[in-house]
């Protein structure tokens, strides 16, 4: 899900250059702003609940284990609901600009 992340938040920057020098780069300045702050994100996530997890995994009689698993989960529900979001951002973004 990171490497998802991580090659949205590229493509977008690659849209956002092609723009850069148009009119319409006007329009979609601030949508770009959110969908790659979403992108960043959402890549960030799953990064560190890897660690998390791997941890758990370490520590199988840990008392906070299912508290803490489903913490993990949540952070990867929270990473896709990001991306969602951030593609819903720039769907709207290419929308109002072009």
């Amino acid at each position: 899900m990171s490497i998802l992340g991580g090659g949205a938040t590229v493509a977008l920057l690659a849209f956002v250059q092609t723009l850069l020098d148009k009119p319409a780069y006007l329009g979609f300045e601030r949508f770009a702003v959110g969908a790659l702050a979403c992108f960043l994100v959402s890549a960030f996530l799953p990064a560190i609940t890897f660690f998390f997890h791997f941890s758990l995994l370490n520590k199988p009689h840990h008392d906070e284990r299912e508290k803490k698993l489903k913490a993990v989960w949540w952070l990867l529900g929270g990473s896709s609901a990001l991306l969602f979001v951030g593609g819903l951002i720039t769907f709207i973004g290419v929308w109002v600009a072009l």
